[in-house]
């Protein structure tokens, strides 16, 4: 069983795109992001070996990066170089950034490649960068029934180079079991035919999902915001920006069991503010 401390772990908020989907609404400088209604400022982003020292207290830990663009962070091939024995990264980028291939992978257990639609050339030459660095990165592409012949085109051009993670829409207005039913089994051909790996999640139609679960959130994972603020989970994040556990430099973790009463998962935040809508 891992017992690493999980961290999701936001370093930065600035991008380099800006994706009409992205759930964030995020300042050009990364001095703040807005979402679901909140608009929440953040204090200075932490140095590489702020982070370090209060992660230190978490050891042994796995941090997932994710943002905003983690490789904007001008921190992070300094940080991930001194990522002491036992402790582990992985992260989520669009892998477009100047210091993709540059960053030391030598700790990094999985590096996903999210493809936005933006600059196909430019992101197929980083991602085999990464390979040539010492780590095949997997991408990830979300497919829609409006943009399922981009979707087939784009597996046949990563197929026999990299491996595909096939992620659908999940957004209201989408029936993939209804009236997207033919979609979805076109989807599904699609993947089988280009041999991508088609994430299916285990997420109900009527998106209610239960409060006062009790899980790792706050437990044995945390998120962590780039000026150090520290939440329970992504969700915390997201909907209650106001009302953080603390400060990475002070957090300690919650007791094992401890229930949360408040609203769970990211999709279930999209589907109710845009029914509030």
């Amino acid at each position: 069983m891992d017992e690493r401390f999980e961290i999701l772990w936001f370093p930065t908020m600035r991008c380099n795109l800006r994706c009409s989907y992205c759930h964030f609404d995020m300042r050009a400088d990364g001095s703040g992001f807005g979402g679901y209604g909140k608009d929440h400022e953040l204090g200075r982003e932490l140095r590489w070996f702020e982070w370090l020292v209060y992660f230190s207290r978490l050891r042994p830990y796995k941090l997932e990066l994710t943002g905003g663009e983690p490789t904007l962070w001008g921190d992070l091939p300094e940080f991930v170089a001194h990522i002491p024995e036992g402790c582990y990264w992985a992260v989520t980028s669009n892998t477009l950034a100047g210091v993709t291939g540059q960053v030391p992978l030598r700790r990094c257990t999985d590096w996903t490649a999210s493809f936005h639609g933006k600059q196909l050339e430019k992101f197929t030459e980083n991602l085999f960068r990464t390979a040539r660095a010492g780590l095949p990165p997997s991408v990830s592409l979300v497919a829609t029934p409006d943009n399922l012949d981009e979707v087939e085109r784009l597996l046949a051009h990563f197929e026999g180079k990299f491996r595909v993670n096939l992620l659908r829409e999940l957004n209201p207005g989408v029936d993939w079991d209804g009236e997207n039913r033919e979609d979805w089994i076109r989807l599904r051909d699609m993947a089988q035919a280009h041999k991508a790996n088609l994430v299916v999640e285990e997420i109900p139609p009527s998106y209610d999902f239960p409060t006062w679960k009790t899980c790792d959130a706050g437990h044995k994972y945390i998120c962590a915001a780039p000026d150090g603020t520290v939440y329970r989970c992504y969700s915390d994040m997201m909907l209650r920006p106001e009302e953080p556990m603390g400060h990475i430099s002070d957090f300690e973790p919650l007791p094992p069991g401890s229930p949360c009463g408040k609203p769970c998962a990211g999709c279930a935040a999209d589907f109710r503010q845009k029914k509030a809508v």
